[in-house]
This record gives structure tokens, C-alpha cells and sequence, in this order.
């Protein structure tokens, strides 16, 4: 019903951002993914710098399998942003998870470079300190 009620909001006022964000995400709560992908980018075209569809738009990529094209809606954010928590947060996951994957895979070195990434943007990172110690220098 919200959805139905959003939708006629946005063909009311099709340049209210903020309808066409709270829109996509409704989509996206209900796993409509590709209408809450068309709505997050229609959402962009008005307002271009409006980084939390960035963000979600990246975990639909995340959700996917696509890590790249997830880390790289997170740095276009970082970009617009450099403090944004969000993306801060969900690129030291990507790159902790890639890290992983690739340890699992045998690929150390590639490991590395990934918790590297992690504590360039996010220094804080535990799982990322922790890894590097234990690999980096044993």
C-alpha cells in the first residue's frame, strides 16, 4: 500500500527527490530491486550529490555479487563525501570480505593489499589490524 500511495506522490511530483529516494527504498525493502535501482537513479538525475542512493544503489551491487561496481558507487560517494560514514563502513566490508575471499583462495599477498585498503579508510578496523598482523609479519 505504501508503495501504491509513493508511487502516485512521485507521478504527482516527478522532481521531488526525496519521494523517488523513499520510493526506491520501499522497493528495495520488498526485494523489487530493479524498481528500486530505476527509482534510486531517477532519484540521482535530480539530485546528483545525494549520497545516501549512492550508497544503496551500492549494496544492490553488493547483493549481487558485483563488489566492484559496489566499491566504486561507495568511492564515487567518498568523492562527494570524505566523511561519510556510511561508505566508510560498508567499503572496509567489502574490502575485508575481498580480503578474505582471497585468503581462502591462497592468494596472501592479495589479502594484504585488500586489510591495506581497509585501514587507509577506516584505520580503526579491527578485523583488518588484526589480519595484517597475523599475515604481514608471520
Amino acid at each position: 500500500m505504501a508503495i501504491e500511495y509513493l508511487k502516485k506522490a512521485s507521478n504527482a511530483d516527478s522532481q521531488e527527490a526525496d519521494t523517488h529516494f523513499r520510493l526506491a527504498k520501499a522497493f528495495h525493502n520488498v526485494d523489487m530491486v530493479a524498481n528500486a535501482m530505476l527509482e534510486y537513479k531517477r532519484m540521482l538525475e535530480i539530485k546528483p550529490a545525494y549520497t545516501k542512493a549512492i550508497n544503496e544503489i551500492g549494496w544492490i551491487y553488493y547483493n549481487k555479487g558485483d563488489k566492484e561496481n559496489a566499491v566504486a558507487q561507495w568511492k564515487k560517494t567518498l568523492k562527494i563525501n570524505r566523511n561519510d560514514r556510511d561508505a566508510i563502513l560498508n567499503l572496509a566490508k567489502a574490502f575485508n570480505d575481498l580480503a578474505w575471499n582471497a585468503l581462502k583462495s591462497g592468494k596472501t599477498k592479495e589479502a594484504i593489499k585488500y586489510w591495506g585498503k581497509t585501514i587507509t579508510i577506516n584505520p580503526g578496523n579491527k578485523p583488518a589490524k588484526y589480519y595484517l598482523k597475523k599475515y604481514n609479519l608471520g
